[in-house]
């Protein structure tokens, strides 16, 4: 149906009511004055349900103009009205004072079971199906066996469950079945849901209520409910009907914006860990000509040789380094007899050992891997360091020891002859080739620099300890946070910081993972981590979980918003209502509608501005709960205007389902 407005809405109605029906509404009140729901309204000829009234005796029904009206009612005589084109009834129906058997009703029902028209009401991730359904006299007879079973349909995803059935079965019939089972009725598979007559309200009307668990309340349902009898042989009717077309849940619309937490109390966060690492280190000494001791009148030596024993020395004593090798090379220079010279540098290298070595214990040199060599300098080393000087000498050097490649012994006495050996070579170059080069490798624990993190990382992330995650995670944004935080967790599965932090980022991504928190959700927790698994089950509309939650937060913790949000939600609208109250809007209008008090409702949304399609969308809902259809329709005419995709919504809507109709 297309609404239009204004002129040509009123015309449009006028037309059709002229050719098809019109809409009426009024109460229904008891001859003591007080409003009856759930009073049924049927056409008197037809048996077609027009609808019911609500918690205050109020219907709206669309009908013909000349239809005889009847409403029938538990406890209530039946009260027929003939129309005559009247479009406002103040119907009082008498109390009932006589059995059902003496009322004579059967023609208007004949031959069918008739289900009250009802509604789906959504709290928390639960949804209620309440009706009761009215059996004939002349269909219901003590042989016979009634089974009455709803089908829920969730039309948002197109998939169907059923709820538990209920089974009215005759006194004869519940006999036979006794005999039938040897008088153990528990071989009847839909004995559990069998009622006997007697819990019926009266003879030939009985109450359904049941809830079924839904994972996302927001979405829209409707309801249809098979209906059959049979006798001992056969099924003697069936019928499928539809008794509710959608869903009454005004909170649909509400909205909230919780903060997430950061977990910032130092007993949660991270502590420096040391990482086991590697280090080297080398110096040299320098000898005496000939002589295997240290040259201790070299000043860069002994400074050298007293540097490095502190320095070993320190390792030793810290209980966070061990000495893991030590390796001496003892070089000798290439003047004199080559076999001489090199005794001379296997005497320097096990020398210089001994010496670098007589700080430590006993027990460290034997768990340290220890190793020497020894060589003798080739007389091309002096060469090298003279053209690096720049002396027009080394080339004369160089064709001496050219002519005598194959032979050291013979370089020596060649370079002996030159006339500035002794001035030049002896006195500042071979002094320099006659040394000791060491290099020791030590492990030790101790706190990474962020450089040094970043390198480890880059090679292998699972070999960060948490601290060194942490000190990376602080310093990130955006898709790398998320990165470093994911990979913290799969490395250290109970790192609460990471995942906490992780699920923040997400929540204001609009993003949640209810399974990242779960983990450290105790007793114990710190408030911050509950609070985020709430907001996160809250976002997946896992209402009822967030409710258990709350139980685990701290009894002094200051939330008031999400506890009012929680209650709200599981339908404990006047506890929620109080902080909504004082700040008004949308949401009030909601809450209020959701506790049914339509009146304040309506009252406060003519307050809100109706330049959105969702203010006017609630105001139709309001408005109509009041009967005041005409507002209803040019309300809901303008939503639809401002936003097409609210129309597939009413559809669905059992506030707005009859404006449709």
């Amino acid at each position: 149906m297309k609404f239009i407005t204004t002129l040509s809405l009123f015309l449009c109605i006028s037309v059709s009511m002229l050719a098809q029906s019109i809409r009426v509404q009024g109460v229904v009140k008891s001859s003591n004055n007080q409003p009856i729901a759930g009073v049924l309204i049927y056409n008197n000829d037809t048996n077609e349900t027009y609808g019911s009234t609500n918690d205050d005796g109020r219907f709206s029904i669309l009908v013909e103009r000349n239809v005889t009206l009847l409403f029938t009612s538990v406890g209530c005589k039946d009260h027929r009205e003939k129309l005559k084109g009247r479009v406002q009834l103040d119907i009082t129906m008498a109390v009932e004072a006589v059995a059902l058997e003496e009322v004579e009703i059967v023609s208007t029902v004949k031959n069918k079971v008739i289900p009250e028209p009802t509604e789906i009401e959504v709290v928390g991730n639960y949804f209620h199906l309440r009706t009761r359904f009215r059996i004939p006299k002349e269909m219901f007879r003590s042989n016979t066996r009634l089974i009455f079973q709803p089908t829920i349909m969730n039309v948002t995803e197109k998939t169907t469950r059923r709820l538990k059935p209920v089974v009215v079965d005759g006194r004869e019939y519940m006999i036979t079945q006794n005999r039938l089972y040897g008088f153990d009725s528990s071989g009847d598979p839909l004995k559990q849901f069998v009622i006997t007559k007697d819990s019926l309200l009266q003879d030939e009307i009985a109450m359904y209520h049941d809830s079924m668990f839904v994972k996302n309340p927001r979405q829209d349902f409707k309801a249809d409910v098979d209906i059959s009898l049979e006798n001992y042989n056969k099924i003697t009717y069936i019928d499928s009907t539809t008794i509710a077309r959608g869903t009454v849940n005004p909170l649909r619309f509400f909205e909230y914006d919780l903060e997430c937490m950061n977990l910032t109390d130092e007993q949660y966060l991270p502590k420096p860990e040391m990482q086991l690492c590697d280090d080297r280190g080398e110096v040299r000494l320098t000898f005496q000509p000939s002589k295997a001791a240290i040259d201790m009148n070299d000043t860069n030596s002994a400074a050298q040789l007293r540097e490095l024993q502190q320095r070993l020395r320190e390792i030793e004593l810290d209980p966070n380094s061990t000495l893991l090798s030590f390796a001496v090379n003892g070089i000798a220079s290439p003047d004199g007899p080559y076999k001489q010279n090199v005794k001379l540098a296997s005497a320097r290298t096990e020398n210089a050992m001994k010496q670098i070595l007589s700080l430590l214990s006993t027990q460290t040199r034997e768990y340290m891997e220890l190793s020497s060599s020894s060589n003798v300098e080739s007389w091309q080393s002096v060469v090298n360091l003279m053209n690096a000087d720049s002396l027009p000498e080394a080339q004369k050097l160089q064709d001496a020891i050219a002519k005598r490649s194959n032979n050291i012994e013979e370089q020596w006495r060649a370079a002996l002859r030159l006339p500035f050996y002794k001035s030049l070579i002896s006195t500042n170059y071979l002094p320099r080739l006659r040394r000791v080069e060491y290099s020791f490798k030590y492990s030790v624990f101790r706190k990474l620099s962020v450089d040094e993190i970043r390198e480890l990382y880059k090679r292998d992330y699972k070999k960060l300890t948490r601290f060194e995650f942490y000190t990376l995670i602080c310093g990130t944004e955006g898709k790398k946070f998320e990165t470093l935080c994911r990979q913290a967790i799969e490395v250290y599965p109970k790192f609460m910081w990471a995942a906490n932090e992780l699920a923040v980022y997400l929540l204001q991504e609009k993003r949640q993972e209810i399974a990242l928190l779960e983990p450290f959700i105790n007793d114990k927790a710190p408030a911050s981590v509950v609070v985020n698994h709430i907001i996160a089950n809250l976002m997946d509309n896992n209402i009822s979980t967030a409710n258990e939650l709350m139980s685990k937060l701290p009894a002094d913790a200051s939330l008031d918003e999400l506890k009012s949000i929680i209650s709200i939600l599981n339908g404990n609208y006047a506890l929620g209502y109080e902080l909504y109250s004082k700040r008004g809007g949308l949401n009030e209008v909601l809450i209020l509608l959701a506790m049914k008090r339509n009146d304040e409702a309506c009252d406060k949304v003519q307050k809100l501005p109706m330049d959105n399609a969702r203010n006017l969308y609630v105001k139709a809902v309001a408005t109509n709960r009041l009967d005041k259809v005409m507002d209803a329709i040019m309300s809901l005419d303008k939503a639809f205007d401002m936003d097409p995709s609210l129309r597939e919504l009413a559809k669905l809507d059992g506030d707005l389902l009859d404006l449709l109709d």
